[in-house]
């Protein structure tokens, strides 16, 4: 199969990486800092890119599944809010990981 599954991977990223909406990327600056070498931990990715908000920071590091079905109850939070709060998450989560590509170098 030799290198054949390196294109197959590369070929996935790509499709994946269009997925992800235009705001929700991260800057070449944090992706540069995000490394072997760390000037910023990965754990630190979210609550210092700028992408989510104060209150997409706060439903996705502060309230557990109960307390966010609670709180959509009452509607101090709507579903729409709390969706979008973890897509941004997951994405941040997913370009974090995949900065390096089989050949070591970035994705975009």
């Amino acid at each position: 199969m030799g290198e054949e599954w390196k294109t197959l991977v590369e070929k996935k990223r790509a499709e994946a990486a269009k997925t992800i909406p235009q705001g929700w990327w991260l800057s070449p600056s944090i992706l540069e800092s995000v490394n072997a070498d760390a000037d910023i931990s990965v754990v630190d990715v979210p609550g210092k890119c700028g992408i989510l908000t104060p209150k997409e920071l706060e439903i996705t590091e502060t309230y557990d599944a109960v307390d966010l079905t609670a709180k959509m109850a009452a509607k101090e939070l709507s579903a729409v809010e709390v969706t979008e709060a973890f897509c941004k998450r997951a994405a941040i989560a997913h370009q974090v990981v995949s900065i390096n590509s089989v050949t070591g170098e970035s994705r975009r």
